[in-house]
């Protein structure tokens, strides 16, 4: 019934969403409420899966978009850039001018790191509080990266012209090494986490 809703109303993730479901009740089916505990976690895993619906996302990209190109500015003014904002365009001295897309505002950062902390808290971290914790920290580590990757797109264009700075190589290349660092700055906040935390009472 999920998905037929989600069909006839043509939303992807309510289809989705009804495949997981569909799982899980199976495997209830097949073997009981025992073997539905034990694979808990990698069904409920499933979920990411499915697409957040646009409507989630929408409000919170331009907030983001703001907040980053908001923060980059600051930076390049210590840096010592003459460079002014206006939303989410940024002005080069030379009358060039850079907008900071949908995808450097952090949101695509978070929404595949969240999968990856989900796993990765689930597996080292031994009770509900520090998953939480760990889960809720790729937000922070997603802005930082794509703030530095906006920074840095900022310095490029200034010194070697916004045709290279927003060129295919650079803002691909750019992109790849921002998600490589976040997942390194999520796994060393999850080690950090294992080696200074004390161990709390474990669920």
């Amino acid at each position: 019934m999920l998905y037929l809703v989600g069909r006839l109303a043509s939303i992807v993730s309510l289809q989705g969403l009804a495949l997981v479901v569909c799982v899980a009740g199976a495997v209830y089916f097949a073997r009981g409420r025992a073997w539905l505990r034990s694979l808990s976690f990698s069904i409920f895993y499933l979920i990411f899966m499915v697409p957040v619906p646009e409507s989630l996302i929408v409000p919170f990209i331009a907030r983001l978009q703001l907040f980053v190109s908001g923060a980059a500015i600051r930076i390049v003014h210590v840096m010592g850039l003459p460079v002014y904002r206006d939303g989410n365009v940024m002005h080069l001295p030379g009358g060039e001018s850079l907008f900071v897309a949908e995808a450097c505002s952090g949101i695509m950062s978070i929404l595949t790191l969240v999968p990856l902390a989900v796993f990765l808290a689930y597996f080292t971290q031994p009770n509900l509080a520090r998953r939480f914790s760990l889960v809720v920290a790729v937000i922070p580590l997603a802005m930082l990266g794509n703030l530095i990757r906006v920074v840095g797109t900022i310095y490029v264009a200034q010194r070697f012209g916004s045709e290279i700075a927003t060129g295919d190589a650079f803002h691909e290349w750019a992109g790849i090494l921002t998600y490589v660092l976040g997942c390194f700055a999520l796994l060393a906040v999850g080690g950090l986490m294992t080696r200074v935390l004390p161990t709390l009472v474990k669920d």
